[in-house]
């Protein structure tokens, strides 16, 4: 609880301070319970999926940063699996107000070569007093003129510059999945679109009905003109023995002292993060299938 708290300070103080930078390291202990009404980061099953799984995880290969990334796996055809973002700083936010955008995938394995989706849920009008569910704004990599994905490589994608599908009415009636299209189609049409006024969220998605697939994301970046965000998804030592000899650097950690402290900080029920030099994160909630 106290890194969570913590980090819903770091995040509102990165607003109205000029344009703030900030990296917050995601963990295990950071991950909220499905049942918590918490901010922060959690996994879910979304649909009817029986064989679905998602954990923070070493590797594979050398992520984008840090030693680890979020792994998801799908062995079935129907349902979901999301890590989803909560946060009030996203509530409302005009999506007209973002200037970053980005994040990283690799496709371990996929039945139609997709990678996991990035995914917020979506307000037509954030000016409005409606703030009923309108859906999600979807970005798949590879569905952007192109965009091509290759499996077993690790590869970032400008989400801003890429082609959206909204899963919703009034936005699936103009970008519905087979006809994706710009951001900037959507504000020509919905000029004040942005995260929904009532429950504003983000989410790292490996999709529905796409059949089985195995693969992971990692930094994710959301920035405005005042605040930038990067994401760092890192599984968290099981003991001291997994710092030494440069285990450190498989989960994220800038040296050995600071991975053999957070471990005996974390088993004495201490804070890991009130010295370490990089905070975690945390803000979850829960949404519904798209």
């Amino acid at each position: 609880m106290k890194r969570l708290a913590s980090t819903l300070l770091i995040l509102t103080s990165l607003i109205g301070v000029g344009l703030a930078q900030e990296r917050v390291t995601v963990r295990p202990t950071d991950l909220a319970h499905s049942l918590d009404n918490l901010p922060g980061w959690r996994f879910g099953a979304e649909g009817v999926r029986i064989a679905s799984s998602g954990r923070l995880a070493v590797g594979p290969g050398q992520p984008p940063i840090g030693g680890g990334s979020a792994a998801f796996e799908l062995l079935d055809m129907t349902g979901g699996m999301s890590l989803q973002y909560f946060s009030s700083e996203l509530v409302g936010l005009p999506l007209g107000s973002l200037t970053r955008l980005e994040y990283c995938t690799l496709v371990e394995a996929a039945g139609d070569n997709q990678a996991v989706s990035l995914q917020l849920n979506f307000d037509d009008d954030v000016t409005d007093w409606d703030t009923s569910y309108k859906g999600r704004l979807i970005f798949e990599p590879g569905r952007t003129p192109g965009e091509e994905i290759t499996v077993g490589t690790w590869q970032c994608w400008d989400a801003l510059a890429g082609y959206w599908w909204g899963s919703g009415s009034p936005l699936n009636s103009f970008q519905g999945f087979d006809n994706p299209g710009s951001l900037i189609e959507i504000l020509s049409r919905f000029p004040n679109a942005g995260f929904n006024s009532e429950v504003g969220g983000l989410v790292l998605k490996a999709d529905s009905g796409r059949g089985s697939f195995h693969g992971n994301a990692d930094a994710l970046t959301l920035g405005t003109s005042t605040f930038e965000v990067t994401f760092d998804f890192e599984q968290e030592p099981f003991d001291r023995a997994a710092c030494y000899l440069g285990g450190w650097q498989n989960y994220g950690f800038p040296n050995q002292d600071q991975c053999t402290r957070f471990v005996n900080d974390r088993d004495s029920g201490g804070n890991p993060w009130a010295e370490l030099d990089i905070p975690p994160v945390a803000d979850p909630g829960a949404t519904s299938r798209p």
